[in-house]
């Protein structure tokens, strides 16, 4: 079941305490391996998350599963809206095909762990011979398709500690499975007559975790949501406060700036209608389809509260941090090497070049680096810096992010649906320094 052999067959069983009265799940006792796959959903790109529950969504609507977990269909922010962009994008819009698939399949730095899992919900393609990209060519003309077979030693555990029980509460909140934390949970959720509490054990495969998943952004209550089949509603709010974005005074842009950005404004609300923006602005915000939850999670600053992601990622980084854990998750997210050129903006860590060497008839070859933006008819490889989208093209991006290259029609179609008049509208070039991004 491990890697990406999906099946609906189960791979683990739940013990839930029920409340028989109210009908809700108070706590879970899970199994090491079981916590290991909710872990994986905190190193997952935000580009991959979209694509699975998108693909998991339509597979309810084929089969009728969602009468059974009876969850709300998760719309992630403007994380649907970007990926959508890139997905009616053309080729033509990209430098390179690869570049264009490497943000609607983003590379997992921790791939390696993903794949010893018992329920690992990520498809994408692991690593090929030289390269990620199944569109990429070699210098001979040939597509690199062969798979990667390591001979790198895997430690024994993957995400979690070496405990081997842990109890979940119906927010999400996992702790080490002690009679001390348990009875501080129940009390601290009003229980003090375990008469009242029913045990039911409940089978978990790989659609059970994609509706878990999905609930994680949707929910306050997943696993009454996915296994007591109730329907419960999450407020999305937003308490970030935004600074104020400079005007830039002209010849003294910053050194940490992006180059300026304009910004349409209906004068009435200062309702921001739609902005212009060169590649590099574009670039940025692609990037974040493939920034890791748990990175994302920390870049917001804990100022947007979604589903239940933030008890979630506050009980990981604990266990993370608890005495004698040994966890990968104690590592901050990385960036696999094909994005680094908007790491340092994001804050966000960069994994360094690891060196491959191939063995061929008992030989040993170099692996080369080859970034997605390669180009065989100029046999050049273009520098990581370089980005994703063309160059010399002007973008249009719509307040809920939707990006599209710019043009009079689509400029025109979206004054006439905003239904605003030229006179109207105000614009403004600011300037987006690292504390915007």
């Amino acid at each position: 079941m491990a890697g990406t052999e999906f099946s609906d067959e189960p791979v683990f069983k739940l013990k839930l305490l029920v409340d028989k009265e109210k009908n809700k799940v108070v706590l879970a006792e899970i199994c090491k391996d079981f916590v290991d796959v909710l872990f994986s959903f905190l190193i997952l790109p935000m580009g991959t998350i979209v694509r699975l529950l998108q693909k998991y969504q339509q597979n309810c609507r084929d089969c009728d599963i969602q009468q059974r977990f009876r969850s709300q269909p998760a719309t992630i922010g403007c994380f649907n809206n970007l990926y959508k962009s890139v997905v009616d994008m053309s080729t033509e819009d990209f430098l390179t095909e690869p570049c264009r698939h490497i943000l609607l399949n983003p590379i997992n730095a921790k791939e390696r762990e993903c794949k010893r899992l018992k329920v690992n919900i990520d498809d994408t393609i692991g690593a090929r011979i030289w390269n990620n990209f199944c569109s990429l060519k070699c210098i001979c003309g040939k597509f690199m398709e062969k798979e990667i077979n390591t001979m790198e030693g895997c430690p024994k555990e993957i995400f979690g500690s070496g405990k081997k029980s842990f109890i979940i509460l119906d927010n999400m909140e996992v702790g080490f499975c002690s009679i001390v934390l348990t009875l501080k949970a129940l009390r601290g959720l009003g229980y003090t007559d375990l008469n009242k509490l029913d045990e039911m054990l409940v089978d978990v495969g790989h659609t059970e975790v994609l509706a878990l998943l999905e609930c994680l952004f949707s929910s306050d209550t997943p696993l009454m949501d996915v296994f007591l089949m109730k329907r419960s509603s999450c407020i999305i709010t937003r308490t970030h406060n935004m600074p104020n974005l400079a005007v830039p005074a002209c010849g003294k842009t910053k050194p940490n700036e992006l180059p300026s950005v304009t910004v349409f404004v209906r004068k009435q609300d200062k309702k921001v209608l739609y902005a212009e923006s060169g590649q590099e602005f574009v670039d940025l915000l692609l990037i974040f389809l493939a920034v890791p939850l748990e990175s994302l999670w920390k870049i917001s600053g804990a100022n947007i509260k979604l589903g239940c992601i933030g008890t979630f990622y506050k009980s990981m980084k604990s266990l993370s941090s608890s005495e004698g854990t040994t966890s990968v998750l104690t590592c901050t997210s990385m960036l696999p090497m094909n994005y680094n050129f908007q790491a340092p903006r994001l804050d966000v860590c960069r994994k360094d070049y690891s060196v491959w060497t191939v063995l061929v008839n008992s030989r040993s070859y170099a692996l080369k680096l080859m970034y997605p933006n390669y180009d065989r008819s100029t046999e050049s490889t273009v520098h990581g810096s370089s980005g994703f989208v063309r160059r010399g093209t002007t973008y249009m991006i719509s307040d809920d992010l939707t990006i599209s290259p710019t043009n009079s029609c689509s400029t025109i179609r979206i004054l006439k649906k905003l239904n605003v008049g030229l006179d109207e509208i105000e614009e403004h070039v600011i300037n987006i320094s690292n504390t915007e991004v």
